[in-house]
């Protein structure tokens, strides 16, 4: 009768030390899981914030390189425009040239060496359009003068060395002259004026 009761009270002790551990068990998870869900929150919170922090970095970082690439774009094709501008302009310069010296020696032909005043205009015109162009295009211009035998050796009466258009301070550096087997690039034959038959004085012939 006594084993009985002893192992009633042993099981009864058993219960009652599970329903407390239980209990225990109960009180905790009831704190701790409002904590985890707690941080969980925060922590996600955080780490949303940084990857909108990030992303807003990023498209702040790709919207200025695409300014800065189209800024660059924009300046490329200014750069362009202007040059085809310029490129435009010397051409109609040159062709303007062309055509009036191609008047200038239909209308004065073989008089043109003696009329002061015609050539007074064709120094003018010829040192106005070298002042406006390219070296390529100051060469095709002296070709121009040079084949119309304008700015070759001529003998005058008053001057053994002479000639018609006089091309005096004018810039002609970085034309190239002389024979082709003289030259020092690769330029074909054509474009090479022979210096022999120029008449240049106090040019500016440098390189």
């Amino acid at each position: 009768m006594e084993m009985n009761a002893y192992s009633s009270t042993n099981e009864d002790s058993r219960k009652n030390n599970r329903r407390i551990w239980f209990d225990w068990i109960q009180l905790i998870a009831a704190i701790l899981i409002p904590i985890i869900i707690a941080v969980y929150t925060v922590v996600d919170n955080k780490s949303n914030e940084s990857i909108a922090d990030a992303n807003r970095r990023s498209d702040l970082k790709i919207a200025e390189d695409n300014r800065l690439n189209e800024n660059q774009l924009s300046e490329q094709s200014r750069k362009e425009d202007r040059a085809l501008s310029i490129d435009q302009q010397e051409e109609n310069i040159l062709l303007q040239y062309q055509t009036f010296l191609s008047r200038l020696i239909l209308e004065q032909g073989n008089y043109l060496q003696k009329s002061s005043e015609a050539k007074i205009v064709a120094q003018f015109m010829t040192l106005t359009a070298l002042d406006q162009l390219n070296v390529n295009r100051k060469r095709i211009l002296l070709r121009s003068l040079h084949h119309a035998n304008l700015i070759n050796f001529l003998k005058t009466e008053k001057s053994f060395n002479s000639s018609i258009v006089n091309l005096e301070q004018a810039d002609l550096s970085h034309i190239q002259f002389g024979l082709s087997s003289n030259r020092i690039d690769k330029l074909p034959m054509y474009q090479y004026i022979d210096w022999n038959y120029l008449w240049l004085p106090r040019t500016i012939l440098a390189n």
